[in-house]
């Protein structure tokens, strides 16, 4: 099995739909209510058991300055 940890949810499925696997997803969510979650994108931080753990992350570019 490949790994698809830090792969996007999208990624994740598409790899392991090819090996014939269909996994139960399931999501990491903060507490508070996040305002950017437009913003987010969905990765997986852990597979086991047929389960895929994802949490929401901000893509930004290395080189962006703040």
């Amino acid at each position: 099995m490949h790994s698809v940890i830090g792969l996007t949810l999208n990624e994740a499925l598409q790899r392991l739909k090819q090996q014939g696997i269909t996994p139960d997803i399931v999501f990491s969510m903060p507490g508070k209510q996040l305002r950017d979650m437009h913003e987010r994108t969905a990765r997986v931080v852990r597979y086991q058991d047929n389960q895929l753990l994802c949490s929401y992350f901000r893509d930004i570019d290395p080189e962006a300055q703040e």
